[in-house]
């Protein structure tokens, strides 16, 4: 932005910006209007930069980032797949008919996968 020459007006306000205004002939020439509701500091502001380094705030920062919240999520994530996973392969391993009905049903969807394939070649 610092190398555009050709705008007349820019209104940046409201959009949460953090900040030194970077110096360049443009962005100087512009209202103090233009960038209210803002963290900016530097010309064309009265507010000036301090020593102090202003950072933007961080993601986690902005959205309310809470660890518990995501220790939550991955615990219950890995439950649910757990308990999912065992409730069928739990199943299969104990209940002797359902697996080789289980097994006779993918064997039948593997040959009619094969018979298509070899049908059209």
């Amino acid at each position: 932005m610092t190398k555009m020459t050709f705008l007349s007006r820019l209104n940046l306000s409201y959009n949460n910006l953090t900040g030194r205004i970077p110096e360049s002939t443009q962005l100087q020439s512009l209202d103090q209007s233009s960038f209210v509701g803002n963290e900016l500091c530097g010309p064309p502001l009265i507010k000036n930069c301090s020593a102090r380094k202003v950072t933007p705030p961080t993601v986690e920062q902005q959205r309310g980032y809470d660890l518990l919240d995501d220790k939550w999520f991955y615990l219950s994530l890995g439950l649910g797949f757990a308990v999912g996973f065992w409730s069928i392969l739990g199943s299969l391993l104990i209940n002797m008919p359902w697996s080789f009905a289980f097994s006779q049903f993918l064997d039948s969807i593997v040959l009619k996968i094969y018979a298509l394939i070899v049908e059209y070649v």
